[in-house]
C-alpha cells in the first residue's frame, strides 16, 4: 500500500491526494505502473457518469540494458481553480535529467473496470470522454503546446472539468 499524503485547500474547495514510492526493478524491459483512483468527483462536465468511474493514473517506463535514462517529473503542480471567462494557463514545467525532448499531448484518460477482479491491470479509454478542446460544451479555445507544454484556456461555462494529458520523452 502506498501511503496517501492529503492537501486540502478549504478556500477553493479542492482537495489534492499525492502518493510517492520507490520501487526497484528487476531489470531492463518495459514496465507500466499504475494507480486506481475511486473516488472521483460528481458531475466533471466532459466525464459522464464520472461519480461511476475509477480513475487510472499510469505511466509506462522503459529501462534500457545499457544507457540507463530518467524518467520526466514536474515541477509543478496544476492550477486547479479558475473564473468563467477569465484566462487561465498552467505550465507543467516537465524536466528530464538527461536532456532528452519532450512532447505533449491530450489524452482520453483511462478508466478501471471494477466488474474485473480487484488489483488487475485492466484500464480502458474512459467512456464518452471528451477533450478540453472540444468545441461541443466547453465553447472556449483550449490549447496545448506540445514542446513546452503551456495549457491555455478561457472557460466560459462554470463547473469542474478533467483534464487529460500526456508527456513523451526522446532521446536525441
Amino acid at each position: 500500500m502506498v501511503p496517501l499524503v492529503e492537501f486540502i485547500f478549504p478556500f477553493a474547495a479542492i482537495k489534492r491526494n499525492e502518493y510517492e514510492t520507490q520501487y526497484t526493478f528487476p531489470g531492463p524491459g518495459t514496465y507500466t505502473v499504475f494507480s486506481n483512483d475511486v473516488a472521483l468527483l460528481t458531475n466533471i462536465l466532459n466525464v459522464p457518469s464520472s461519480n461511476e468511474r475509477v480513475l487510472t493514473i499510469k505511466t509506462q517506463i522503459t529501462i534500457p540494458p545499457s544507457n540507463p535514462s530518467h524518467v520526466p517529473f514536474y515541477t509543478n503542480h496544476m492550477v486547479e481553480y479558475t473564473c468563467v471567462n477569465q484566462p487561465w494557463s498552467f505550465y507543467p514545467g516537465a524536466v528530464d535529467l538527461d536532456g532528452d525532448s519532450l512532447a505533449y499531448e491530450l489524452i482520453i484518460p483511462d478508466d478501471f473496470d471494477l466488474s474485473q477482479a480487484f488489483g488487475i491491470n485492466n484500464p480502458k479509454d474512459l467512456p464518452g470522454y471528451l477533450f478540453p478542446d472540444d468545441n461541443s460544451f466547453m465553447n472556449g479555445a483550449f490549447l496545448l503546446d506540445p514542446e513546452s507544454g503551456l495549457m491555455e484556456w478561457n472557460p466560459v461555462e462554470e463547473g469542474i472539468y478533467y483534464i487529460g494529458y500526456a508527456v513523451s520523452e526522446y532521446r536525441d
